[in-house]
């Protein structure tokens, strides 16, 4: 008997035989292992997927250890062309803290010089701009204040990004201790 044919017959009498396995309990068993796999499957597809809301343009201000999502209109289908978009992202004390970006996804049209669609990273006087797979992805500012800048021209698009950026504070050092006898 097909597996298929097994799984839409009534629980009764149901007899599976794959691999030698005859038994109604094994069968069972082996109905609920593949039941969860698909399952998980499908879960584990739509979390991979899934469309997170677009962060609005503007400032935003993290406190430590949490984190942003910023990404490009429409992702994970294709941006819009003729876009622009601004994201100013601080942590408190900025001086005390600095960002940390993961982007998993990072497609842009690519450029000589990047002049079409681009990402630009603007951080204590430093700026950094990425197009086509030139990922940002481990960048990290040294303070706690980055603005992030999204252009795309009238012409080719892709993908786009998904960026999560984190804040973090720097480790302080461990005041000193005296012990008294």
């Amino acid at each position: 008997m097909r597996l298929n044919d097994a799984l839409q017959q009534p629980k009764s009498h149901q007899s599976l035989d794959l691999c030698g396995i005859e038994q109604i309990g094994q069968a069972e068993m082996l109905k609920t292992t593949i039941l969860i796999v698909v399952l998980a499957a499908t879960a584990l597809g739509s979390i991979m997927e899934r469309r997170v809301p677009d962060m609005p343009c503007g400032s935003y201000t993290l406190t430590n250890r949490t984190r942003i999502i910023i990404q490009s209109p429409n992702f994970p289908q294709q941006y819009m062309p003729n876009y622009s978009c601004q994201w100013e992202i601080s942590c408190p004390a900025a001086e005390d803290h600095y960002l940390h970006f993961k982007c998993p996804h990072f497609t842009l049209q690519s450029s000589i010089g990047c002049i079409n669609d681009r990402l630009t990273i603007d951080s204590n006087g430093e700026t950094t701009t990425r197009c086509g797979t030139d990922n940002p992805n481990g960048t990290t500012t040294s303070t706690g204040w980055a603005r992030l800048s999204f252009f795309s021209d009238a012409f080719i698009v892709a993908q786009g990004f998904r960026c999560y950026i984190w804040c973090h504070a720097y480790r302080q050092p461990a005041e000193a201790t005296t012990l008294s006898p």
